[in-house]
């Protein structure tokens, strides 16, 4: 016996029909302002010059503690510091949020029980599976992803700079003491 299209499965197609309309229309619309954002080399400088910032951070701090007073230099890194967090933040969650608005329409998608589709429904349904990857998000600087994934891997780098400089202060400290021990203090 063959299934025969009644009238009110006719309008679930075209509401059918509609709905994948209005899912590939504000798909395309999300990636057109990640595009315009990931190709702006205003915002690809200013997330490498954030980058660097937080880079040389630690190094500033060691090379102007000498030059400032304990309360100045307290005071005008906590400023930078804090300043330098929140955006780093807002800038990172700006990034992981795109990666989740795709990924929310692909699961939303992958999900949808679609047998009692039509065969057109069904292969505009196909044709965006395709179409929306899982894996797009916004760069900065050098090709660098947006998002808490690579927030992790740069506070890492970070705290192995934080280390490094550690270690280059304890060095001057035992060779400072090394000389005086050495030549003796003609204080």
């Amino acid at each position: 016996m063959r299934y025969t299209f009644g009238i009110s499965d006719e309008i679930l197609q075209m509401k059918v029909d509609e709905e994948l309309r209005n899912i590939y229309y504000y798909h395309l619309k999300i990636i057109r302002i990640a595009k315009e954002i990931s190709e702006s080399y205003r915002v690809r400088f200013c997330g490498g010059f954030l980058q660097l910032y937080g880079v040389c951070y630690i190094p500033m701090i060691m090379t102007f503690k000498p030059l400032l007073h304990q309360i100045e230099m307290v005071m005008v890194f906590t400023v930078a510091f804090v300043f330098y967090v929140v955006t780093l933040v807002v800038f990172y969650d700006m990034g992981q949020a795109y990666e989740d608005k795709i990924s929310a329409i692909y699961d939303a998608l992958h999900n949808v029980d679609w047998y009692t589709w039509s065969s057109k429904n069904r292969k505009v349904y196909i044709l965006l599976l395709e179409r929306i990857p899982v894996t797009e998000s916004l760069a900065i600087s050098l090709n660098e992803k947006v998002n808490r994934n690579f927030l992790i891997k740069y506070v890492s780098l970070l705290a192995k700079v934080k280390f490094l400089a550690n270690i280059i202060r304890i060095s001057d400290v035992f060779q400072d003491l090394l000389y005086n021990e050495q030549f003796g203090s003609h204080f």
